[in-house]
Formats: structure tokens, C-alpha cells, sequence
């Protein structure tokens, strides 16, 4: 997928996250990963070609503001995956030679921006390239360990955009003379079948299958419909399109879960990631900065915290930057931050798109009149008052949007 088609990657990690540990019970060795730009690590660095993203702004974000050739402005899914399994905080280009077996041990990217199923949109050494590694990994651990990395390890797969965006629904595109859209959808998924029956063949069971986005709410797809004068909407077509497609992936996956012995594929399906609001209760690991404003010692208002926050504020947020509703928030399209409910710079405006209700220190919300052990007194009341708070939010929301 080229550079700017791409902003689906942080709703692929949501998606993935949510379905993935449940799949797989939460224990990997290894995450290895195929696919084009959305979990691409920086490979395309390494061959001719110029989607590249190995210059600023890209990777700003990134450890030491470094643009490694991933297709973001820090980290990507498979790199969160990783860290998120206890392993290392990002997964390495397979071709960058500043890694070696030692590191892809742990984990490992052949993922190739611009690529797909189909040879003709792009002809990459995925496979070729996950063999020799194989070869590799055995002679480093032995064949014992390499069989257990190979067989436990997560796979991410995610691709399969570039074959109707940069081939079928291309000018003068070969494959648009030869299927109708129907057949070149059942052509793709043929593909995607032999492909994970390949990656099977060669030691994978546990995979995180990803589906088509809505292509044609894409920025380019929505540009393209400004210049024709059609505003700033989505292509439906493009998006009826994905959602035929997911459905016939979705019906794969069932059958190759049932016919190859020890699979365990999981749907990670992109499609359906909208909501209209972010809502978050919990601790010191999701607050937003409600302990500024409460009577307690439980703060994180002063430095170094906050320093890689926007404007390198403290906010309250128990952490150098941003905390997980930030980000989630940011991959739904809503604001790249949730407000904290006691926050006086904040109101229902604000609100109507995302709030926290978290705590420092409230590690559960109390039901009934089931006490929270070990914590202060002033703290269960904050968490006790959380349940009501968002019974008024309703409540104003409704007045403030009616029936919009």
C-alpha cells in the first residue's frame, strides 16, 4: 500500500490485539510478519524501489526521531504486538543489515510496502526470504528450538489492498480486462489461500489474517472524489468491494481452520473499526490526568513526565507521552488524546468524543457494595462516583446533541 493510502495500521493493532490473545492464550516466542506498507518495518530501505520511507517527516516519532522505513511517523502494529507479547518494543526489517539472527530470533519482518497476493501488482521474496531464515534460525538455536520458534511464533499477515487499489482499479489495468470485479475477488482470495497453505507447510499455526479497509474511504480515494467534483466522500463501490471481500476471507479462514490440523487462524478485520466515542474507567495506567484534581499524592503533574506529550506538558497521564486510550482514540479518528473528566480545560464539547474517568490507584470499579482493598478512602469514593458520572454524561450528551 503506497504511503498515502495508508492509515489503517493503528486500527489493524486494535483489532489484532483484541482477537490475537485470546487465539493463541497469550504466550509467543516469536512474531514474524508478511505484507505491504501497513506492516512493513523498513525492508523496502533495502531494494530498488522508491516507496520508501526513510526520510522526515516519517519516524518522528520513532526512538530518536529516526525514519527507519516504516510507513508512520513512530511504530507500527506488529511492532506493539511485540512488546505487548513481552518481547522486544519492535519487530526488525528482515533485510536491514543492522540485525542478524540474534535479533530476529524474537521476531522478524519480510513485509514489503506496495506488495499483494497477486504477482502482478508487485513480485517480492517474501517466502524465499522466510526460508533462508529458517535455514538461518536452526543453525543458530538448534532444531529443536527453530521447530518450537517456527510452530509457536504469531504470524501477522496484512495485505491484499494493493491488489484492487494499485492493480484491478488501476488505469489501463490488465486484470480489470480479464475478471469482472467478482471473479478478481475470488481470484485474490485463491491467492490468499495457497499462501497461507504455504506459510502452513513451512511451520506456521497461529495467524492474524487481515482484511481490506474501506478502500474507498481512503484519503487518495476521497481526493480523487473532490476532483470530480463529488465532495469529500467515500468511493461505495471500493467499499462494497472490501466488504464482499472480507466476507469471502472470512469464510476461507472458517474452512482452513477446520481442514489443516493445528491451525488457529484469527480474522483481524479492519472494516468495522468505527465508534463514535472513547470511554475509558481504570487506573494510574489509562488516567488522563484526574488525580490533578483531587486530594491525593497520586499525581504525575511535574516533569519528566509529560515530556514527549504535545507542547512537552505534564498532563497527569503516568507516562512520558501519551497512554493507550490516546492512541486508541487517535486509530478510531477521533481526537489523538481522551480528556480527563475533572479536567476544568475541558466540557461536554470535548466530552462528546471521548472522556476518562480513570484514577490513580482505582484498579476496579465497585459494583453493589463490594469494597476496593487497598486503596484510600478518598480513592474508592473517586471510583465509586465513576459509575454516575457516566450516567450524567449521557445524559447531558443527549441534551447538548439531541438525536444526531
Amino acid at each position: 500500500m503506497k504511503a498515502y493510502n495508508n492509515f489503517m495500521p493503528c486500527i489493524y493493532l486494535f483489532f489484532v490485539q483484541l482477537i490475537i490473545p485470546c487465539v493463541v492464550g497469550g504466550k509467543v516466542p516469536a512474531i514474524i510478519v508478511f505484507g505491504d506498507s501497513t506492516v512493513d518495518t523498513g525492508n523496502n530501505n533495502h531494494i530498488l524501489t522508491v516507496l520508501r520511507s526513510n526520510f522526515p517527516p516519517y519516524g518522528r516519532d520513532y526512538y530518536d526521531n529516526m525514519a527507519t522505513g516504516r510507513f508512520c511517523n513512530g511504530r507500527i502494529p506488529p511492532d506493539f504486538i511485540s512488546e505487548a507479547f513481552g518481547l522486544r518494543p519492535f519487530v526488525p526489517a528482515y533485510l536491514d543489515p543492522m540485525y542478524n539472527i540474534t535479533d530476529f530470533a524474537v521476531g522478524v519482518c519480510f513485509a514489503s510496502a506496495g506488495t499483494g497476493y497477486d504477482s502482478a501488482t508487485s513480485h517480492v521474496l517474501e517466502i524465499e526470504n522466510y526460508k533462508e531464515y529458517q535455514k538461518k534460525l536452526e543453525a543458530y538455536v538448534g532444531i529443536q528450538k527453530s521447530k518450537y520458534i517456527i510452530q509457536e511464533a504469531l504470524y501477522i499477515v496484512s495485505m491484499g489492498t494493493n491488489d484492487f487499489l494499485e492493480n484491478y482499479f488501476a488505469l489501463q489495468s490488465v486484470r480489470a480486462f480479464q475478471y469482472t470485479t467478482e471473479q478478481y475477488r475470488g481470484f485474490i482470495i485463491g491467492h490468499v489461500e495457497n499462501f497461507i497453505k504455504e506459510i502452513y507447510q513451512l511451520g506456521a499455526r497461529k495467524i492474524s489474517l487481515t482484511g481490506l479497509p474501506p478502500m474507498g474511504c481512503l484519503p487518495l480515494e476521497r481526493a480523487a472524489n473532490m476532483l470530480r467534483g463529488q465532495g469529500d466522500t467515500c468511493n461505495n463501490s471500493y467499499n462494497d468491494c472490501s466488504l464482499k471481500f472480507n466476507e469471502m476471507l472470512s469464510a476461507l479462514i472458517q474452512k482452513l481452520n477446520k481442514e489443516l490440523p493445528g491451525i488457529r487462524i484469527a480474522f483481524a478485520n479492519p472494516y468495522g473499526g468505527k465508534v463514535p466515542a472513547i470511554i475509558v474507567f481504570g487506573d494510574s495506567s489509562v488516567d488522563a490526568g484526574n488525580n490533578n484534581q483531587i486530594s491525593t499524592v497520586l499525581k504525575s503533574n511535574f516533569e519528566p513526565y509529560g515530556r514527549d506529550f504535545y507542547g512537552k506538558m505534564p498532563t497527569g497521564r503516568f507516562c512520558n507521552g501519551r497512554i493507550p486510550p490516546d492512541f486508541i482514540s487517535e486509530a478510531f479518528g477521533l481526537r489523538p488524546f481522551v480528556p480527563a473528566y475533572l479536567d476544568p480545560m475541558f466540557n461536554i464539547t470535548d466530552f462528546a468524543g471521548g472522556v476518562c474517568f480513570a484514577s490513580a490507584e482505582c484498579d476496579t470499579i465497585v459494583e453493589g457494595n463490594r469494597e476496593l482493598q487497598g486503596v484510600s478512602k478518598e480513592t474508592r469514593s473517586i471510583c465509586r462516583e465513576q459509575k454516575s458520572k457516566i450516567h450524567n454524561t449521557r445524559g447531558t450528551l443527549s441534551s447538548e446533541l439531541g438525536n444526531k
